[in-house]
């Protein structure tokens, strides 16, 4: 089973820590790492680049895999449509 979570990530905290470990329930965890140009286009900045978040984000026992999304129309549709979260098959009809 495939549990997703999306986001920027710029400063991890013990709530994206929190978050993560509840996903792992679930299933294994992959992460919809938002890129530089998203977080440019939303704050204006990017404080860490996605390399970096990639990094320490992956470094965590509970994060299976980290992958990049842009999500220029601000969903997460394209990335649920990549990973395929358990879940996420009914969805995907209506997405397309």
């Amino acid at each position: 089973m495939i549990a997703m979570c999306s986001g920027g990530f710029v400063i991890l905290h013990v709530g994206h820590l929190d978050c993560l470990e509840q996903a792992s329930q679930y299933g294994k965890v992959v992460i919809a790492l938002n890129s530089d140009e998203w977080l440019e286009r939303k704050y204006g900045d990017v404080l860490v680049s996605w390399s970096e978040r990639a990094r320490l984000l992956k470094a965590l026992r509970v994060v299976k895999d980290v992958i990049a999304v842009n999500d220029d129309d601000g969903t997460v549709s394209e990335a649920i449509l990549r990973i395929k979260p358990d879940g996420s098959m009914a969805l995907e009809s209506v997405l397309r």
